[in-house]
């Protein structure tokens, strides 16, 4: 069965997202002392709607993926969908919302979720838009949601 994406508004769920984060900061500074750790994802952004997740990038130097990868995998499950180049992902589903931590090179190209934050806290006429996307995609298909979001945001 192809994973499905359904929308909601972030105010359900963002005053348990901003303390997850700080947790969930500290636990992978431990484990990856010199990553730079971002809040991205709808919940980083005021007035979004969110399918109610929090998302985390590690953001770390080329020769040190490997090793980030493997520390960060002895505490959260490897999650296979989403980036693939230069990214891993990992998930947690059993904290207090679901979470998704995405290990990018800095500057390779999966390196693009705390610029894509960036841009939409930056740019006022962006996140009606990208919201009007989400609803269009409520309910559908997760792979062609993410095929959107990269036009949307290329």
């Amino acid at each position: 069965m192809r994973e499905r994406v359904v929308f909601q508004a972030v105010e359900g769920h963002r005053s348990r997202a901003e303390p997850l984060y700080v947790g969930v900061r500290g636990d992978v500074l431990r484990l990856v002392p010199n990553a730079v750790v971002e809040h991205v994802g709808s919940t980083s952004l005021p007035d979004e709607l969110s399918n109610g997740d929090l998302d985390v990038q590690v953001r770390v130097r080329p020769e040190v993926f490997d090793e980030a990868c493997r520390a960060l995998g002895t505490v959260y499950q490897v999650n296979p969908g989403g980036f693939t180049d230069g990214c891993r992902s990992f998930k947690q589903d059993s904290s207090e919302l679901p979470l998704g931590v995405h290990v990018t090179i800095v500057g390779g190209p999966s390196d693009i979720q705390c610029s894509h934050r960036d841009l939409l806290r930056r740019r006022p006429d962006l996140p009606a838009e990208y919201d009007a996307l989400k609803r269009r995609f409520d309910g559908g298909d997760m792979d062609a949601y993410r095929e959107a979001k990269d036009a949307f945001f290329a």
